[in-house]
């Protein structure tokens, strides 16, 4: 069944964090609401289906989670350390789904009419209706039911609906559809898979494959002959044996694939060798190498590092804000991932036929390189001895792409000189200086909010002497508490992180050790210094310590770059050169000691310090 958006509050309710409804969104697994589960209290449905999901080490984190950042941090840990399979998963999802349900009976009761309608979820990705009623079937009967009870109204499963059984009749016939040889003839075509596994024993369980134009040619399940469960895979990619029970063989497409594919004038895919292998692997067909290409090639020579080469981190780096989140929330399926390759691809054509512009980006870097100040001048060497400097380089995690290139090469050009970098280890501002560090080779101490942050388990990192790794001491909490406003009111999580944010400024919160950071580096939407961002920059300002947020440079999404160069060079020579290490030391030491004083004067705060 296709349903519609315009029709929700019509024919169908639908459970989606975008919801039109306050109670279809409230049904979401996404929503943050407190939740009673067997594994204890959780902060949403998804941050438990994460913590079910994942191995046990990396579990704790989960429960603070919800929304988006909930399903991108399971997909990320269980592609980076892999899955587990729970054999009551579903049992405790439902206790959990019927436990929340149960807790706000009321506003259930006061959507009666809303919910009356039938129950579904599906939702949009890049103006396209992805129905996922039927995969998850098991747990919108859940919800269906509870609600029922609540309600005092008859149940009806999935497919038992009046305006669904018909829909779904048709569509039963369409597993092989007639594809018009005008959609792939001479084209760009794109194809990915999922699989039970990547062995030479697995098999292929659904491929989708669209043109360049973005119109999709066949998506569909695939039936397995040999593997009758995939449990890690199925961990991953979220297909079940139940999904492809009734789906056709790679026998029944065999004749759809080859007209497409050597109808095709290319045919690309991401790290398409897999994909090549298991098409092969499972039918007599067999490609012309030659005009196959691999979208995941290009990826690592633009981004040109040693970092992880996924599809989600070629979509971060190519695509806009708003699609990576919405893949994210649809990655690990066939068809998502052929349109993102497609997304990709295009971006990748267009950097490649823009010479003039990547020659412009190495003169941008170059000068980098060599940092200028404001008459144009290259900025003398620093004479004080920096390897007594540290500097703090933090910021939001949803800092745009050219921010993070040029806090890279800072961190890079820092490193170079010798000073050190304090930072937190979270996605976006923070990695992009770590990043830079490390390819200057420059010594680094990383806080986090608890072990296990980011999937850093500090004890086994071997502590490498260029990276001293700490996680948040009492001390620490009491400078957040006497800094954020709304402390007290924080969970856990939230204030585990706050806490973190005070190292990034004084270094140790020990009285008698800390040696505050010599200035800040960052960036905070629009320049306003708000989330977690912005209690550093309270601590910061509290004791006269130098600011650069490159968000004050940022008008209505766009950035005055050359601006904000010229001004930061000139940031850096004012900062390191007015006064030596020594001096700064001697005129901050004493006001972050009486800082401290101050804060530890306040009620500590309870807290679990070894999470």
């Amino acid at each position: 069944m296709i349903w519609s958006m315009e029709t929700e509050g019509i024919d169908h309710l639908n459970m989606w964090s975008k919801s039109k409804y306050e109670i279809g969104r409230f049904l979401s697994n996404f929503k943050e609401c407190p939740v009673e589960t067997p594994d204890g209290l959780f902060q949403s449905i998804e941050g438990y289906w994460g913590f079910l999901s994942v191995k046990e080490e990396y579990r704790e984190p989960f429960r603070t989670y919800s929304g988006v950042l909930a399903k991108k941090k399971k997909q990320e840990c269980v592609k980076a350390h892999g899955g587990v399979f729970d054999p009551d998963f579903e049992k405790k999802i439902e206790m959990a789904v019927r436990n929340k349900l149960e807790s706000h009976k009321d506003f259930i009761l006061q959507n009666r009419e809303l919910l009356s309608l039938s129950i579904v979820h599906y939702y949009e990705f890049d103006n396209r209706i992805m129905d996922e009623t039927e995969k998850f079937d098991w747990w919108v009967n859940v919800v269906r039911k509870k609600v029922s009870e609540i309600l005092g109204t008859e149940y009806v499963p999935v497919g038992e609906d009046s305006n669904y059984q018909k829909k779904e009749t048709e569509d039963m016939k369409k597993y092989v559809p007639e594809v018009d040889p005008k959609l792939y003839l001479g084209k760009t075509v794109c194809f990915d898979t999922e699989t039970t596994g990547i062995s030479k024993r697995d098999e292929i369980i659904q491929i989708s494959i669209i043109n360049e134009d973005e119109e999709e040619l066949l998506t569909t399940f695939i039936k397995p002959e040999k593997n009758k469960s995939w449990p890690e895979a199925e961990a991953v990619n979220g297909i079940s044996p139940k999904m492809v029970k009734d789906a056709p063989s790679m026998n029944d497409v065999s004749d759809v694939l080859s007209k497409i594919f050597d109808g095709a004038k290319q045919v690309i895919g991401y790290n398409v060798s897999f994909d090549l292998r298991m098409v092969e692997q499972c039918s007599d067909y067999v490609f012309d190498r030659k005009k196959v290409t691999d979208v995941m090639k290009q990826f690592k020579k633009d981004k040109n590092d040693k970092e992880s080469h996924k599809l989600c981190d070629a979509v971060k780096y190519y695509c806009d804000r708003d699609f990576y989140e919405e893949f994210m929330d649809g990655a690990h399926k066939a068809d998502m991932d052929t349109l993102a390759t497609v997304k990709v691809w295009k971006k990748q054509e267009e950097l490649l036929s823009k010479v003039r512009e990547e020659e412009s980006l190495k003169k941008e870097k170059l000068s980098m390189s060599k940092p200028k100040n404001g008459n144009g001048k290259t900025m003398p060497v620093i004479s004080d001895d920096p390897n007594k400097i540290s500097y703090a380089g933090i910021g939001s995690r949803n800092t745009p792409k050219e921010i993070l290139n040029l806090f890279e090469r800072m961190g890079e050009w820092l490193a170079g000189k010798g000073l050190t970098l304090r930072s937190g280890h979270a996605q976006g501002a923070d990695l992009a200086f770590e990043k830079g560090c490390d390819n200057g080779g420059g010594k680094k101490e990383i806080f986090l909010p608890w072990n296990g942050f980011n999937y850093v388990l500090y004890h086994e990192t071997g502590n490498p002497e260029s990276v001293t790794w700490t996680t948040v001491g009492k001390n620490a909490v009491q400078v957040a508490e006497k800094m954020h406003p709304y402390f007290s009111g924080m969970k856990m999580g939230a204030r585990s992180l706050m806490a973190r944010n005070t190292y990034q400024v004084l270094g140790e919160c020990d009285v008698n050790e800390t040696k505050p950071s010599r200035f800040i580096l960052c960036y905070t939407p629009g320049g306003e210094g708000q989330g977690g961002t912005g209690q550093a920059l309270r601590i910061a300002r509290e004791l006269d310590i130098p600011i650069f947020d490159a968000g004050n440079y940022e008008r209505d999404g766009e950035f005055d770059m050359d601006l904000l160069k010229k001004d930061f060079n000139a940031f850096i020579k004012d900062v390191l050169t007015k006064e030596t290490q020594k001096e700064f030391l001697d005129r901050q030491v004493p006001k972050a000691k009486e800082f401290l004083e101050e804060c530890r004067m306040k009620q500590e705060t309870e807290m679990d310090f070894d999470r």
